[in-house]
């Protein structure tokens, strides 16, 4: 029996996740922003002997590649620049080259933008980016586990990103800067405007969520009354928004802080605004969803949600 792996380079948090042949979860691993640790022998450990026979990871915005590669060969880490798409802290960037320089096999999983060749071209002409690399694991995953082909991938956390795929193909989104806030990103509005006169546009985004730059712990519960049915409002519009070109019943919600912000709570408000068939998942759905590539690409697969594996 072998094993696969998964990584997850989230806002938050790098996070890592190990499966067997018969899509069994061996072990997790999360990396707190800021706090780098080795993972390769984390994976190791957790393999316990398998053979770890591919890994998939995702980097930052995954904006420079339109198909699946090795990590090895993708110039820029796959980024277009690390700059302007949130706060870089570096954790991520330690992570990916630690695999890189390692002996396993890595292929790195593009982000959703204007370059996939299964984008609605309606979509390539409104927006540049739809979705993080992560959001595209995330969608695999629910995929997969849900045996769907048409859906909406809806993944709120510290951002609120919305994916649609259609016959087991991404053909567009709503990203971060678009329309609905998450906890620490959100989009511009006359306030932000105003104040991205005197800022940074990427310091505005990156500090426009709900949370106001509070930190998740300091929240009182009226702060958590006043957020949470906004939160929702936000995700259920992000949904709404894509009815144009999606029809489909099914919605899949990834929360990332699910343990964190009332999610139960959250997931309530969230239903009551939508008609739509809904599946929930947690923090570790984008790097299951990552190892399910992995597994899969090492099976032979060679298209991912409409993106061309090139290894």
């Amino acid at each position: 029996m072998e094993c696969y792996a998964g990584i997850d380079h989230g806002t938050r948090a790098i996070r890592a996740v190990v499966i067997n042949d018969n899509n069994e979860v061996l072990g997790r691993i999360s990396i707190k922003r800021g706090a780098y640790e080795p993972l390769v022998p984390k994976l190791y450990a957790i393999a316990n002997g398998l053979k770890i026979a591919m890994v998939a990871t995702t980097y930052s915005m995954g904006d420079a590649i339109n198909n699946i590669v090795w990590a090895r060969d993708a110039e820029n880490r796959g980024v277009i620049s690390l700059y302007g798409a949130g706060q870089y802290v570096g954790t991520g960037t330690k992570v990916f080259d630690e695999l890189r320089k390692s002996e396993l096999p890595v292929v790195l999983v593009p982000g959703a933008h204007r370059g996939l060749k299964s984008i609605d071209r309606r979509f390539r002409v409104l927006y540049s980016h739809y979705g993080a690399p992560d959001k595209v694991c995330a969608a695999y995953h629910a995929m997969k586990d849900r045996g769907l082909t048409d859906f909406i991938l809806l993944a709120v956390s510290a951002n609120t990103v919305t994916l649609a795929i259609k016959n087991r193909k991404i053909v567009g989104g709503i990203d971060a800067p678009l329309l609905a806030p998450g906890l620490y990103q959100g989009p511009f509005d006359v306030e932000k405007i105003r104040i991205a006169e005197k800022k940074r546009a990427n310091h505005v985004f990156s500090t426009a969520g709900l949370l106001k730059g509070k930190s998740i712990a300091s929240l009182t519960t009226n702060d958590i009354e006043k957020i949470v049915p906004s939160l929702a409002l936000g995700a259920a519009m992000t949904v709404s928004a894509l009815r144009p070109v999606f029809e489909g019943k099914n919605v899949c919600v990834a929360i990332t802080y699910a343990n964190d912000l009332q999610n139960t709570t959250f997931m309530k408000e969230f239903r009551a605004l939508v008609t739509n068939k809904v599946f929930e998942y947690d923090e570790y759905c984008a790097a299951i969803g990552a190892a399910e590539i992995a597994m899969d690409i090492h099976n032979g697969k060679r298209e991912i949600l409409g993106m061309d594996v090139r290894i």
